[in-house]
């Protein structure tokens, strides 16, 4: 899994390994909640990522 962030636009693009392929999980923004595998139990919106 890993995230596409583009900084000027606060968006971030969610990715994931399935079967040997990267797909996008989505695009989010604002006070959407970034889905995490990794770490399912922390909740973390897009806009905290650019405090």
């Amino acid at each position: 899994m890993y995230w596409i962030v583009t900084p000027d636009a606060h968006i971030v693009e969610v990715l994931f390994l399935d079967s040997g392929v990267y797909r996008s999980q989505g695009l989010f923004i604002a006070d959407d909640v970034l889905p995490s595998h990794v770490l399912p139990d922390l909740p973390i919106t897009v806009e905290q990522n650019f405090i």
